[in-house]
């Protein structure tokens, strides 16, 4: 058996650049236009067109070791619906999936807990807006929550081709199949 080889310049163009004090982790595209990203134990969104960057969930307690550090995350898109969430791991081994919402400009909606009437629900909040409409904002509310019943923080996850599954592995080693939908 004989192997060619093909020489073929293999080169790519750099289109963009950003010093926006990442902190290293998985990188995401949420849809074409947006990236995201960890930065500081939360998750900003990034758009590479233009360069603007944006807090989804942000550290901004006090005292630092407040905050829930993102161990991992992923966005979760559903084959049958196509609806989009995105899905959160936390120091404390929280799992968080958040639900894509679209809210007006009268509706503001501000990033972290809601009032107590409305559940006490966590919000992330994406401040760009629709394309289709310029008075709409993508925002995210939290749905669900379960610990993952690891050992130590989760720092993978990944969905089955449904989006109905969800694998989470640990540093201990551990792997746990959940049913996110039942």
């Amino acid at each position: 058996m004989t192997i060619k080889s093909h020489k073929k310049s293999k080169s790519f163009k750099k289109i963009s650049s950003f010093d926006i004090n990442y902190t290293g982790g998985p990188l995401q595209y949420y849809d074409s236009n947006n990236l995201i990203l960890p930065k500081n134990g939360g998750l900003n969104i990034l758009n590479p067109e233009n360069g603007e960057s944006k807090a989804l969930l942000e550290n901004d307690q006090a005292d630092q070791n407040d905050f829930d550090i993102v161990t991992s995350f992923l966005v979760n898109v559903r084959r049958e619906s196509g609806e989009k969430e995105i899905i959160v791991a936390c120091r404390s081994g929280l799992v968080k999936i958040f639900e894509e919402k679209e809210a007006g400009d009268d509706e503001k909606i501000e990033l972290g807990e809601k009032e107590e009437e409305d559940d006490d629900n966590d919000l992330i909040n994406d401040a760009e807006a629709d394309s289709q409409s310029k008075n709409k904002i993508k925002t995210f509310l939290l749905k669900k929550q379960f610990r993952g019943l690891h050992k130590l923080p989760i720092t993978c996850l990944k969905t089955d081709s449904t989006g109905y599954l969800l694998a989470t592995g640990s540093a201990d080693g551990s792997v746990r199949v959940w049913d996110i939908i039942g």
